[in-house]
């Protein structure tokens, strides 16, 4: 039996037209690793261009990397948007470290003859690219997060230290609580799911969510992060309550954070602690700009990315 089937080279569009199916798709890449577990992944923009990794926000699937394929194409990007475990098509399985995840997807790297990328996260997709540039500091030349990561990872430089937080204990039930309302609202109407999503986020971000285009596009990902059940997600969700098992000063790959100014303080304030913690790591914030920028200003983004052919550990400029 063959285990995996290469990624589609056909263009894919942004987002889906009126017409489109809200029925989750098969991934157009899976592999089946040496462990027994299989990796979903996706691809956007430029397919002979330069490869970037893509890792979700939690709570979502690979399918949300839609909203930057022209951009990434514009730019001579190729993106591969992968599942983490339990989430659309990748296999479940229990981990309390992101450092399991980034294995596998070093596997999925060396399987596509991928020597060097970089990575671009979104949220608390974050968490999983700190580890992946922990473990392979030599092959991945630069991370971008859109949205800032989640404080709680965050845990002290000195590793030693470190104790069990209260969170450790508390979050797998809460955290399953949560999903299975996400899970209620899977059954919902389009725009009773869109109602929650809305009310904690700026108006900047509610103008942007209420696009239909977009909706459609966000209903389509989140049925195909709940293509497996709740499970999957829980784990993925709980994740940005866990301390990291390495120290930040051990992550040498440049990292720059995104972040529009109309954001909670909370999450500004984790991203200044992260960007301090951090050897070489710099905040861009875009004024008038919620959680959700990146769904008009990703061609900023990319345009002051690093250039990998003059690439000397120093952040675009």
């Amino acid at each position: 039996m063959q285990h995996f089937w290469q990624a589609s080279r056909q263009s894919k569009p942004d987002l889906p037209d009126s017409r489109f199916s809200l029925q989750s798709p098969q991934p157009s890449g899976l592999l089946k690793l040496s462990n027994a577990h299989f990796i979903a992944f996706e691809e956007y923009g430029d397919p002979s261009g330069e490869p970037w990794l893509y890792f979700h926000e939690a709570g979502n699937s690979r399918l949300e990397c839609a909203f930057f394929h022209s951009a990434a194409k514009a730019r001579g990007l190729r993106l591969l948007a992968i599942d983490r475990p339990g989430i659309g098509g990748s296999s479940f399985f229990r981990t309390d470290s992101a450092t399991a995840f980034a294995r596998d997807v070093l596997e999925l790297c060396d399987r596509l003859q991928l020597d060097q990328f970089s990575i671009l996260s979104h949220g608390s997709g974050g968490v999983f690219s700190l580890a992946l540039a922990h473990l392979a500091a030599q092959r991945v030349t630069q991370q971008v997060n859109l949205g800032g990561l989640p404080g709680s990872v965050l845990g002290p430089d000195n590793q030693s230290m470190r104790k069990a937080s209260w969170w450790d204990g508390i979050t797998p039930p809460l955290i399953n609580a949560l999903v299975q309302l996400k899970v209620y609202f899977s059954r919902q109407p389009e725009s009773e799911f869109i109602k929650p999503l809305l009310q904690p986020l700026s108006r900047a971000d509610s103008r942007v969510l209420n696009k239909p285009r977009v909706k459609q596009t966000l209903e389509l990902d989140r049925r195909e992060a709940l293509r497996q059940g709740a499970q999957g997600m829980a784990q993925d969700i709980a994740m940005g309550f866990r301390k990291l098992d390495f120290s930040l000063a051990s992550v040498t790959v440049p990292l720059v954070i995104w972040q529009g100014r109309s954001d909670a303080p909370s999450a500004t304030s984790a991203t200044a602690y992260l960007t301090a913690r951090l050897p070489a790591a710099r905040c861009h914030e875009l004024p008038f700009r919620g959680y959700y920028f990146f769904l008009q200003d990703i061609d900023a983004v990319f345009a002051r990315l690093s250039r990998p052919s003059a690439f000397s550990g120093q952040l675009a400029a």
